[in-house]
């Protein structure tokens, strides 16, 4: 918790990790002097608008992680701000639905994208998802909802992706042969 404040930070040229609990607003406004800042890992987030757009004025942010967030619409909403982030990163993370990915695709340099227990995800989610042009690597384990064909063929036109894991429970025996088929070049970890 940030309650000090971070003047024991300042001109501390070698920060490059952050670990925050219960972050709000005026948190990530301090959090964004940290120009040296290559990692941010929020755990509990406070609900709502938690201000991460505030985190745009820093050069070098590449990875956000999200653990333990109950607010996750707030959190993709606010994340498509942060177009130089390379890395997004959510565990256990509950309070969205498909249409809260919508702005994802805004990410436009989203190399890695891992969701994990979050079991909302759905055909919508996996369209939206399919459209980050840049991703390389994408894991979507315990949180993957019902998916249909549609869902898988959305995944499907992920020809860049290099790595792709899932849990193969959330998908068919089937779904999982047609990404294999349609994915040649991705390495294909159906746990």
């Amino acid at each position: 918790h940030l309650g000090a404040g971070l003047e024991q930070f300042r001109g501390h040229r070698g920060l490059t990790y952050v670990a925050v609990t219960s972050a709000d607003r005026g948190h990530l406004n301090e959090l964004a002097r940290l120009d040296q800042l290559v990692t941010l890992e929020l755990i509990k987030p406070a609900s709502g608008e938690t201000g991460l757009d505030s985190l745009s004025r820093m050069p070098n942010l590449r990875e956000i992680l999200v653990r333990d967030c109950d607010c996750l619409a707030g959190i993709f909403r606010q994340v498509s701000a942060l177009d130089q982030i390379e890395t997004l990163d959510i565990d256990n993370g509950s309070g969205f639905k498909d249409d809260d990915l919508e702005s994802l695709p805004n990410l436009k340099n989203l190399r890695h994208l891992r969701v994990t227990n979050c079991p909302r995800i759905g055909d919508l989610g996996l369209e939206r998802i399919s459209r980050l042009d840049s991703l390389e690597t994408l894991v979507l384990t315990g949180s993957v909802g019902t998916v249909t064909e549609n869902g898988v063929r959305s995944l499907s036109r992920m020809q860049k992706l290099a790595g792709l894991t899932l849990l193969a429970r959330e998908f068919s025996p089937a779904q999982i042969d047609e990404l294999s088929r349609e994915l040649p070049a991705c390495k294909l970890d159906a746990r």
